[in-house]
């Protein structure tokens, strides 16, 4: 008997391909499952073909005993009843569970790694069936891109006209002024707090060198100061000794009387935004520190509320500073022309920034960190305490609570001592 007749396909039920109709598939393959248990979804395909060869057998009266025998044996070790061991039981079982919702399509048989779908459906390991072997395609090592360096144009290092202009008038100055000999130069260079009159007279050159250079690179700052220490022999040759240079000559405008005079406007506006640039990173740097200690807060799990504020420590050390910094920007501020600019709405700008930095749950307000700042500047500038109202201790005037008072009486005369103290007779009642 055929393996079609065994399977129950009638090859009347076959489409012809140039009539092929979608709805009508052309293998049309049912499967009887009532030898197995309703209870049990597994289907091993080898054992159910031979229950069907063994049926069909008995059904045609062509009875082949060493036939029926062989079938019975094959599906005994089907299902691992006559294994020589487990593992030839193993080799032998090609079911799988149809319910099963997740069927691998690479497994691992033994060393060889195998594929179970092939050319669309799934199959088991077995003996006469051909897997396909994954190839596995080799790893290329990442290559290394290689940042390549950016050619250095001639003209990223070219200094501006206008300050090559006043390098130039500062040449002049101290080559036409007999004052700055080589002596005074040296003396001039070791002036850091800038106070020397030869050294501030040259300053305001510097001052106007350092503003065009505002936006330039490290580079050419340092180009440049190379240029004046060739004039003036500072020991410090890096570029932010003009800064500090500058710094040292521009900070006075705070305490000078406003005029029209030029220079006390470069210097307002060069230490203007020197302190606004403090401000703010005065502010950022407390605000990282704030944030720090509250990340650490809640890495900890510490509860926080208005009794434990972390970050609050760290804004009491900065405050100070912070106010320091604010009064000096209101006041250059005023200076500069913003006549409604106080200190107290400096401070508060800086205060509510970082208010907001807090949880609610630390219930800050604007006014505690105002309290705060006034206790942190008393302290570190030494305020006295206010005279206290409270009336001074009465005198007393009894003589024995003075006496009392006091202590006792000691003399600051003593008799003279007898010449001969073993006498009897100078003592009294002898």
């Amino acid at each position: 008997m055929s393996v079609a007749a065994t399977l129950g396909i009638e090859k009347n039920n076959l489409v012809d391909g140039e009539k092929y109709d979608p709805t009508q598939p052309a293998l049309r393959l049912d499967i009887n499952t009532e030898h197995l248990p309703a209870d049990h979804p597994v289907v091993h395909w080898p054992s159910l073909v031979i229950v069907y060869e063994k049926d069909a057998l008995k059904a045609s009266g062509d009875f082949d005993p060493e036939l029926l025998k062989f079938l019975e044996k094959r599906e005994k070790i089907y299902n691992m009843e006559e294994s020589d061991s487990e593992e030839e039981g193993r080799k032998h079982n090609m079911s799988y569970d149809s319910d099963d919702s997740f069927i691998d399509d690479d497994v691992e048989d033994g060393d060889m790694k195998v594929r179970t779908k092939v050319g669309g459906f799934f199959v088991a390991t077995g003996d006469k069936i051909t897997v396909e072997k994954i190839e596995e395609k080799p790893h290329e090592p990442k290559k290394e891109k290689k940042k390549q360096k950016r050619k250095r144009d001639s003209s990223d290092d070219d200094i501006s006209p206008e300050v090559t202009d006043v390098m130039n008038k500062l040449r002049k100055k101290i080559a036409s002024e007999a004052a700055y000999t080589k002596d005074t130069l040296a003396k001039i260079s070791k002036d850091t707090t800038a106070k020397l009159p030869l050294h501030r007279a040259v300053l305001p050159f510097l001052l106007k060198i350092d503003l065009k250079m505002e936006k330039e690179k490290a580079a050419i700052r340092n180009k440049v100061f190379g240029e004046i220490c060739s004039l003036i022999p500072y020991t410090n040759k890096n570029h932010k000794n003009l800064t500090e240079l500058v710094e040292r000559f521009s900070e006075t405008v705070i305490d000078e009387d406003p005029s029209d005079d030029d220079i006390q406007k470069l210097k307002l506006e060069w230490y203007l935004k020197s302190i606004t640039k403090r401000r703010n990173d005065q502010r950022k740097r407390t605000q990282r520190k704030i944030k720090k200690a509250l990340e650490k807060a809640k890495k900890e799990k510490v509860k926080i509320s208005q009794g434990n504020r972390p970050g609050w420590p760290d804004l009491r050390t900065d405050i100070y500073q912070i106010g320091l910094v604010c009064n000096k920007y209101a006041k250059l501020k005023r200076l500069s022309g913003s006549e409604d600019e106080s200190d107290q709405k400096s401070r508060d700008e800086v205060f509510q920034k970082l208010i907001e930095i807090f949880p609610k749950d630390c219930k800050i307000e604007l006014k505690a960190v105002r309290t705060l700042w006034e206790s942190e500047r008393k302290r570190a500038e030494g305020t006295k305490k206010k005279e206290s109202r409270k009336r001074a201790i009465a005198g007393t005037t009894s003589p024995r609570k003075k006496q009392k008072r006091k202590g006792p009486i000691r003399s600051k005369k003593f008799a003279a001592l007898p010449k001969d103290p073993w006498n009897e007779s100078k003592f009294i009642g002898s």
